[in-house]
């Protein structure tokens, strides 16, 4: 196993193997493995396949020992589930790793325990992690911490849950400035606005949010069971989707070749998708979802019926959610005004 490493950020733990550690080693071999196929060195690629190979089965066991704990909670550590701070161990190994299954349980235990129990104003805090917290452990630090909550947007979305992604989105906004530049951490929750030496704006936090974005309008699929897959509108918001509005999206790179130009065009009944792309090497699929709010399902095609002409998605709208920019700057203003201060920002809406 990677180490175990001391204390000098992110997870914060004391001589622990950390979680997240070995999905970032995972990640690199996987990539490292494909560099070298690429290159022609396939002597070289399955030799690294089969460290990787060798080092997800050890990790597997060590998951499994750590989780049985937990009750399928992946912590920041293996050694100890009480000690660390959420950090890489927050998307479950999904983001960015591909490293487990969407659908797996272990996520699956993570994401239920983390959301309700560590978001305040709609962010992940950096302090006390979920499982120590259910234990009964007190909270300690608890800094809002903008970037660090995409780990767990982003497996939400990679899980298909619309709507969780779009109120994470929206409070994550929210907590831009004036020029939407985002921070770092040092805020408390409903308290001072001033991040004192932690400055904004911040890079990664810009990062994140712009990969967000282009990512809930076009993504390649990152888990195990959905290589080869490029997604469309994974979720969208109810002010964008409509009857009579339309999406664009213009020089989007994938992993596939570029999107020169993608239209999604909504109508009473459903969408209209025209896609124009340079592929370099197409897609095995092209998935377009349908609005949380909608009666639709997500609809599979070729590469080929995009290239063809515009892609068909129906479906019949249901009632829209009052999920907004606008409206989470309203909730967050309530709760400094003495109104309610709901840890997940628009939960209720």
């Amino acid at each position: 196993m990677w180490p175990a490493q001391g204390p000098y950020d992110n997870e914060y733990m004391e001589d622990d193997h950390y979680t997240g550690h070995s999905f970032w080693a995972l990640l690199g071999l996987r990539e490292a493995a494909y560099v070298a196929t690429t290159a022609g060195e396939f002597t070289l690629a399955a030799d690294i396949d089969a460290v990787r190979i060798a080092y997800r089965t050890r990790l597997d066991q060590r998951l499994a020992a750590a989780t049985a704990q937990t009750g399928g909670y992946i912590p920041p550590g293996l050694d100890d589930p009480l000690v660390g701070r959420d950090w890489a161990n927050a998307g479950g190994g999904v983001y960015p790793f591909g490293v487990l299954a969407t659908d797996d349980p272990r996520v699956t235990s993570t994401l239920a325990l983390l959301r309700p129990a560590k978001y305040r104003e709609g962010l992940l805090f950096y302090g006390t992690n979920a499982f120590a917290l259910a234990q009964g452990e007190p909270v300690t630090l608890a800094n809002l911490h903008a970037y660090v909550t995409h780990y767990v947007t982003e497996t939400l979305l990679a899980r298909g849950e619309q709507r969780a992604v779009v109120e994470d989105f929206y409070a994550i906004l929210a907590h831009s400035s004036s020029t939407h530049g985002g921070f770092e951490h040092s805020l408390r929750p409903w308290g001072s606005r001033d991040a004192g030496w932690n400055r904004g704006p911040h890079g990664w936090w810009a990062a994140r949010y712009n990969e967000l974005l282009r990512n809930m309008l076009v993504r390649e699929g990152i888990a195990p069971d959905d290589e080869g897959t490029l997604h469309i509108a994974s979720a969208v918001s109810p002010v964008w989707a409509a009857s009579g509005k339309s999406i664009t999206v213009e020089r989007a790179a994938t992993f596939f070749g570029t999107i020169n130009r993608m239209d999604l065009a909504y109508t009473d009944h459903g969408v209209t998708v025209a896609i124009d792309a340079q592929w370099r090497q197409a897609p095995s699929k092209i998935v377009v979802h349908t609005p949380f709010w909608s009666d639709g399902v997500a609809t599979t095609f070729s590469a080929a019926e995009a290239s063809a002409g515009p892609l068909e998605v129906p479906f019949e709208w249901q009632t829209a959610p009052n999920l907004s920019y606008d409206r989470a700057v309203e909730v967050l203003e309530a709760g400094f005004l003495g109104g309610p201060q709901p840890n997940v920002l628009l939960a209720s809406e």
